[in-house]
């Protein structure tokens, strides 16, 4: 296992310390088209006397593009998408410049970033990556000049328009989200692991990590979401003790996924089941806190205990 650790590092030398790619490498600096062919999934190349196994992937790095071979099949499936959508964010300035000016603005959501204390500029730029995420799921990821173009030319016709009409719901969750915080400054410090729980939530489907890989299917539920939380924020005075019924069924399976998530970095993405769990928890949280709002999916703690068993036995056939 030394052996095989030192070889890897030899191998992926020149990624760590900046260095040229090797000759033989596919590795790449500074990305701006596709230009080198192929990318094969696996590359196979000798060092310290051993075979090295190693998977090549686009991969975003600051203001550029690269091809940079990593280690874990799973890890360059992720990195490559971001990579492919990076480089389609390069390729396709004018485009992303129009939205980056158009997406969420006017002054109504102004004061809504300000309630919320979410990054206007960082939110749009997720939601470009979101809507060009989202036409990547229903493919196989790029590996050649063609089938790159095929999916860029695709991509760059429809991207505006779904990239604004996921704005626009972004934009009414927004507002209810504002509304909520609006509603709980009049509670002051009262019901507060309510209400950190509630922004934690918000928080966590407003970050990168969530939004850019949600699908449009589960952000256009949004709005929903945020009215649920508004919902709950309204009600806590009257209805502290059942929320926090409520929470203490809710807690249990959030930190499920959230060990898990942490134990196998990229599982919500890698595994559809975990995936689907995820957005379970978020219909079983409005069913807990927003009962007379309609879940889009039948959700209960025997439903989230039959799902999770599938994402368990995911990570078994599945080892990092």
């Amino acid at each position: 296992r030394y052996l095989t650790e030192v070889a890897t590092y030899a191998i992926n030398q020149a990624k760590w310390e900046g260095a040229a790619p090797r000759a033989d490498s596919p590795e790449r600096q500074h990305v701006e088209r596709w230009d080198f062919g192929d990318l094969p999934a696996v590359w196979k190349s000798k060092a310290a006397g051993l075979e090295v196994i190693a998977h090549p992937a686009l991969v975003p790095e600051q203001d550029s593009v690269a091809v940079r071979l990593l280690d874990y099949p799973g890890e360059a499936t992720l990195a490559h998408e971001d990579g492919l959508v990076a480089l389609a964010i390069k390729q396709a300035s004018q485009v992303v410049k129009s939205l980056r000016k158009s997406l969420l603005s006017g002054n109504e959501l102004v004061l809504a970033f300000a309630a919320v204390e979410i990054d206007r500029k960082g939110l749009v730029e997720d939601v470009i990556a979101a809507a060009a995420h989202q036409s990547l799921r229903s493919i196989e990821a790029p590996r050649s000049d063609a089938a790159f173009k095929a999916w860029f030319d695709a991509l760059r016709s429809d991207w505006h328009a779904e990239a604004i009409a996921l704005g626009e719901q972004l934009a009414v969750a927004l507002k209810a989200w504002s509304a909520a915080r609006t509603a709980a400054a009049k509670l002051g410090t009262d019901y507060q692991d309510s209400q950190q729980d509630c922004w934690a939530n918000m928080r966590s489907l407003l970050s990168a990590e969530t939004l850019r890989y949600a699908g449009s299917e589960w952000l256009r539920e949004y709005p929903r979401y945020a009215k649920a939380a508004e919902h709950r924020i309204s009600r806590l005075n009257g209805q502290f003790l059942k929320d926090q019924k409520a929470l203490e069924m809710l807690t249990p399976w959030q930190d499920t996924l959230q060990a898990a998530a942490e134990g196998y970095p990229g599982l919500i993405r890698l595994c559809n089941d975990a995936d689907q769990y995820r957005w379970m928890l978020e219909e079983f949280r409005v069913s807990l806190f927003a009962q007379q709002m309609k879940t889009r999916l039948p959700v209960s703690n025997k439903r989230l205990e039959q799902q999770w068993l599938k994402v368990q036995q995911w990570i078994e056939h599945n080892p990092r």
